[in-house]
């Protein structure tokens, strides 16, 4: 009792002299005020709603937001739009109570609870005067039944926009969306990770907001190295920024700066069980132990990265700022190859870390290369927004080599460049890629 009276002691004090109004702004909260940054995909958001289509999709990967997203749309359709917003995957029955409680719009309905039957989807469609949009989180868990009520209803009329958000698998049509809505979307986009703009405005926002103050902390540099080595996920940031407060407190800082987080990130990340994406630590151990010529290499390597490394400051130039993270990580911003790892492996075991559809796109391209992603899916007969979606972590985004840990020195496996004859990409292996599918 004694020393948690103590510690709770030290962390009340630690908060004073902070003047800090939590303990804790980096907690798991998906509050719409908290929102920063995607604003390319709200304008498409927003355009999408403001024409009344029908179909929209958002997708991403665990921990990039899509909650927080959603809860910020939500909040701002509701300024002129009615809302259903279903957090988790509805059934047909809880559908429509929602929306007979939309369609209940005199008086005498309300008091008589006169209600519309659930599969009379022309009758919603009249009965609700106002445009209404209905946002799905979790969409890649509705069952298919209930995807088919959806269709029937946002197709009898010119009343209802629909807005699935979910995991990326979502536009997978065996796992996702049935082929019938994937052919009907008006858009689809996946969430990207965070600029740098956006990670340190994240961090600054949950200390003004949630602890009511301009004492962020950390410094700018300090939040974009931790940004960096989170992969740019906002969950993993916060999670990690929240391990760094812990570290704070236990030493009695009331700054974390760049070298702290390059001396501490690594004890702290493993606190946070948050992986660190800015090295293969298991590849950099075995050649440390290969020999001392393989450990000044390793440091060479390491110091390089760390040279070149940009840590622009937030008064930077806005165009820089509003470049995607993605692009930075094409100009070798995040940590290039480990050297040799790309070629140690065969044909078959590098097949095997794929996909079935990644692999049926890479054979194709390794046959037939370069083309476009419309070639490719037709090719392979399957949809354009899920071969785009598929080039996207073939090229390296959302975090894809993190889930593979055998090739992730290969990353990207795909390249891209723009088509000479007309808009658009076409695509093509890289030279590792191209190296390895040529063994026997």
């Amino acid at each position: 009792m004694e020393n948690f009276e103590k510690e709770t002691e030290k962390i009340e004090e630690w908060q004073r002299v902070q003047a800090w109004e939590v303990k804790d702004p980096f907690t798991h909260i998906t509050d719409a005020e908290l929102f920063i940054g995607f604003n390319d995909l709200l304008k498409k958001i927003y355009l999408f709603a403001g024409l009344e289509k029908n179909y929209g999709v958002v997708y991403g990967h665990y921990g990039f937001g899509k909650t927080t997203l959603i809860k910020k749309v939500a909040k701002d359709f509701s300024k002129k739009y009615n809302v259903l917003l279903f957090e988790d995957a509805p059934s047909i029955e809880r559908i429509a109570e929602k929306l007979n409680k939309l369609a209940a719009s005199s008086f005498f309905d309300k008091i008589l609870k006169k209600k519309i039957d659930a599969h009379d989807y022309s009758s919603f469609n009249k009965k609700i005067k106002k445009h209404t949009v209905l946002i799905f989180d979790e969409a890649h868990s509705i069952s298919e039944e209930v995807f088919s009520y959806i269709r029937n209803l946002t197709e009898s009329g010119k009343t209802f926009s629909v807005l699935f958000t979910g995991k990326p698998e979502l536009m997978d049509k065996e796992k996702g969306l049935p082929q019938y809505l994937i052919d009907r979307l008006e858009f689809s986009e996946g969430l990207r990770p965070l600029t740098e703009k956006e990670s340190v405005e994240l961090i600054k926002k949950r200390v003004e907001v949630l602890a009511k103050s301009r004492a962020y902390l950390f410094t700018n540099e300090a939040i974009l190295e931790i940004a960096r080595r989170s992969g740019f996920v906002p969950r993993d940031l916060l999670e990690n920024c929240s391990k760094f407060l812990e570290y704070a407190i236990k030493n009695n800082k009331h700054e974390i700066t760049l070298k702290d987080v390059e001396k501490k990130y690594e004890y702290v990340a493993k606190e946070a069980g948050v992986m660190n994406y800015s090295f293969e630590k298991d590849v950099l151990k075995n050649e440390k132990k290969r020999s001392k010529e393989s450990e000044k290499l390793t440091q060479e390597k390491e110091d390089r990265l760390s040279e070149e490394e940009v840590y622009v400051p937030v008064d930077e130039e806005e165009e820089y700022w509003k470049k995607p993270t993605y692009e930075r990580m094409m100009e070798g911003l995040t940590p290039k190859p480990v050297p040799g790892i790309e070629y140690n492996i065969m044909k078959d075991e590098f097949l095997d870390e794929l996909s079935p559809l990644q692999k049926e796109i890479v054979s194709y391209l390794f046959e037939n290369e370069p083309k476009s992603a419309q070639e490719i899916a037709k090719a392979i007969d399957n949809s354009y927004d899920t071969v785009r979606h598929m080039l996207k972590r073939l090229q390296g985004k959302y975090n894809e080599p993190e889930s593979k840990k055998k090739i992730k020195g290969m990353y990207p496996l795909v390249e891209a460049k723009k088509n000479p004859k007309k808009r658009g990409y076409i695509y093509f292996l890289s030279s590792r890629t191209r190296k390895v599918m040529s063994k026997d």
